[in-house]
């Protein structure tokens, strides 16, 4: 399975979790004539899954065929409450069954990790969302490990440092944040240091 991100616009994250899918067929129509999988139904068998995060905090699944790109939305999920809702920037592990999210707002949690489900792209919270006292942007997921720098704007030289349990559910570790040299823009983690997590 492989991850890949790209940037669109101001607003948009997008990310990929090829590979996944259930062994079923089963699909719904929305009220606008798409394709809609109404959530809990089994995509079919080889569905790539893409999640887009918005302006307003949320998520947003879609189903892609591989073979022709036809994209067939999933249910969309709140990253936080209303005060925090804000740009939504996105990661997921290397296994592909954690996604993480921030919202770029103060007022409510800004972090959190969600459980995807493998046979319906359906996303799930992993406990209770994390919240920073800076206004996140940018974050990597590494092992078990979240790494979540602040926005620019917010003009913290900071780097928070998640533990991620086995249920992925997310924990700020002790003595946090890490102070750095400077205000951070990007962050990445070279991915031969994994040992093939």
């Amino acid at each position: 399975m492989k991850w890949a991100t790209s940037r669109l616009g101001a607003f948009l994250l997008l990310g990929v979790l090829a590979g996944c899918g259930g062994g079923g067929s089963s699909t719904s129509t929305s009220n606008n004539g798409n394709n809609s999988n109404g959530g809990g139904s089994p995509l079919p068998s080889g569905t790539e899954l893409l999640y887009v995060g918005d302006n307003v905090g949320a998520i947003h699944g879609f189903g892609v065929d591989p073979g022709s790109g036809k994209l067939t939305p999933l249910p969309s999920v709140a990253v936080t409450n209303q005060a925090a809702a804000a740009d939504v920037g996105l990661a997921a592990d290397s296994g592909s069954m954690v996604l993480y999210a921030t919202s770029a707002g103060l007022g409510g949690p800004n972090v959190a990790s969600f459980i995807v489900d493998q046979k319906t792209g359906d996303l799930t919270p992993a406990g209770p969302g994390q919240t920073l006292p800076v206004t996140p942007r940018k974050l990597v997921a590494a092992g078990n490990n979240l790494y979540v720098i602040p926005d620019v704007s917010a003009n913290a030289a900071d780097l928070f440092v998640f533990h991620i349990n086995v249920n992925g559910v997310l924990s700020l570790l002790p003595n946090q944040p890490i102070t750095l040299p400077g205000v951070p823009h990007d962050l990445a983690v070279d991915p031969s240091s994994l040992g093939g997590r």
